[in-house]
């Protein structure tokens, strides 16, 4: 994929997430977690940081730390949602509802 698509084509950083998942799947953490890091820092610089393949890749590399034990990689990673980006949605009240 690398050959043909280029290392940072969004496909090829799919494809490197979900290898290194498979990775932390079968418990192999030694080689799942530097996977994930190197894509996650791959994926901030070519889609952006709250992208959602960045988000699930993020997601994917703290609960593999947390598998590894390591609670204060895991704590770092934790960042609030991003705010959306059409703004706030309000809920729809009938007025007419609301009258007994």
């Amino acid at each position: 994929m690398v050959r043909v698509l280029g290392s940072d084509h969004p496909d090829t950083l799919g494809s490197r997430n979900n290898l290194a998942y498979a990775y932390r799947s079968a418990g192999r953490l030694g080689e799942a977690i530097p996977l994930f890091e190197r894509t996650l820092a791959d994926l901030e610089r070519v889609l952006s940081p709250d992208h959602p393949n960045t988000l699930t890749t993020r997601h994917n590399l703290d609960d593999a730390y947390g598998a590894a034990g390591r609670v204060s990689d895991a704590n770092s990673l934790q960042r609030p949602w991003p705010a959306p980006s059409t703004g706030r949605i309000e809920p729809r009240v009938n007025p007419g509802l609301l009258t007994c």
